[in-house]
């Protein structure tokens, strides 16, 4: 990697990791409906693993999940309740989703890459968002399930369910939240990396052709 894709790097994550931050503790990157909220905190991950590569996302991932964090003491109800059950669970709960959208975002795009067309390439993003959205929601619902099963009677509660409904209530979840999240990520997504990745093509093409005319 040379000098300048290492600055380029370094201020794209740092731009994106200030921008997490501004999300992730301010209202800002939740977006409320009637029943529920909407999250765009999983939209700079998947920017900067798209346009920036696995490590970048990953960074990117850890800082979602210490937002997350901060957020419990904060005073997220939901939080302080899986705390005050286990705090390691709670942790694994908090940081492995996060930590998991970006590794299935690259992997994603990767593997659509290899059919190697541009068409493909910008449909690659909006699978890779869409896959990354959903794993983020998928697996913290479906972590806290698992990890707290044997306490499911003091979530329920806090879902104003019982046990038998908690799966229902986290379908639910999925359904509406998952989706609507993963919309938003898709188009908001999608639009930046081939925005930035064609504000980054439009210089070669233009040199090639000047030196076409020569």
């Amino acid at each position: 990697m040379n000098i300048s894709k290492k600055t380029r790097t370094l201020t794209i994550a740092g731009i994106l990791t200030a921008i997490t931050f501004l999300l992730g503790l301010t209202p800002i990157g939740y977006i409320p409906l009637p029943t529920m909220k909407i999250t765009l905190l999983c939209i700079p991950v998947l920017v900067g693993v798209l346009l920036e590569g696995k490590w970048v996302g990953i960074w990117l991932g850890f800082i979602f999940g210490l937002t997350s964090l901060i957020q419990i003491f904060m005073g997220d109800f939901i939080g302080i309740a899986l705390m005050n059950i286990s705090v390691f669970r709670t942790l694994l709960v908090v940081f492995v989703p996060r930590l998991l959208v970006p590794i299935v975002a690259f992997y994603v795009y990767e593997a659509i890459k290899l059919i190697g067309n541009k068409i493909t390439n910008k449909m690659g993003y909006a699978i890779a968002a869409l896959l990354g959205s959903l794993t983020n929601t998928a697996f913290f619902l479906g972590m806290m399930y698992l990890l707290f099963l044997p306490e499911m009677g003091e979530l329920s509660a806090l879902f104003g369910t019982t046990n038998t409904g908690m799966l229902a209530v986290i379908g639910s979840i999925v359904a509406t939240n998952g989706v609507l999240e993963a919309v938003a990520a898709v188009i908001i997504v999608t639009a930046i990396c081939i925005a930035v990745t064609t504000i980054k093509v439009k210089p070669k093409n233009k040199k090639i052709e000047s030196e076409n005319k020569l």
